[in-house]
C-alpha cells in the first residue's frame, strides 16, 4: 500500500504537510503507524485510499479542537477529505495539550476553473447547476461556484 510519513518538530509545518497529504488522497489508517508518534518531534504515517469515503460536513466556519492529538488529526483529516480549507496562522498546539484550529468548510470541487472554461455552454450549465442553481451569466456562474468550492482567490 502507497504511503507517505510526515517527520517534522514545528507543529504548523507538521500540519501543513499533513493537510496537503490528505488532499492528495492519503488518510490516517487504524494502524500502529497511522498514530501519531509525538514528542518533540511529530511523526506519522498515511496511507493511500482512493475508495475511503467520508460523512459530510455542514458548510461555513469550522473549528476543530481537541487534547488528544490522534483524534485532532482524525478530525483535520475528515474535514479536508471533504472539502475544509484551514487557515494555519490560527493554530494553537501548546505544551498543554490543546490543539485548535479555524477554517472553513467549503464543497469538495469536482471541476476547476480550466476544466470549466473548457466545457460546453450546455455542459458547464449542468456541472454548476446543483452547486449554484442556474442563470445565464457564464462568469457569474462561475465565480460563484468557484467561492462556494473555496478555488476564489
Amino acid at each position: 500500500m502507497e504511503s507517505v510519513t510526515i517527520v517534522e518538530v514545528n507543529p504548523i509545518l507538521f500540519l501543513r504537510e499533513f493537510i496537503s497529504a490528505v488532499e492528495n488522497g492519503y488518510y490516517i489508517e487504524n494502524t500502529n503507524a497511522g498514530h501519531i508518534s509525538e514528542n518533540v518531534l511529530k511523526e506519522i504515517t498515511l496511507y493511500k485510499n482512493e475508495d475511503k469515503v467520508f460523512d459530510p460536513i455542514p458548510l461555513g466556519e469550522l473549528t476543530v479542537g481537541e487534547y488528544n492529538t490522534q483524534l485532532f488529526l482524525n478530525q483535520v483529516c475528515h474535514a479536508v477529505a471533504v472539502g475544509a480549507k484551514f487557515d494555519l496562522d490560527t493554530l494553537v498546539w501548546d505544551t498543554l495539550g490543546t490543539k485548535i484550529v479555524k477554517g472553513v468548510m467549503y464543497l469538495k470541487p469536482e471541476y476547476n476553473k480550466e476544466q470549466l472554461s473548457e466545457l460546453s455552454w450546455e455542459d458547464f450549465k449542468e456541472v454548476v447547476k446543483p452547486v449554484v442553481g442556474t442563470g445565464r451569466d457564464r462568469n457569474l456562474l462561475l465565480s460563484r461556484y468557484l467561492a462556494a468550492t473555496g478555488q476564489l482567490q
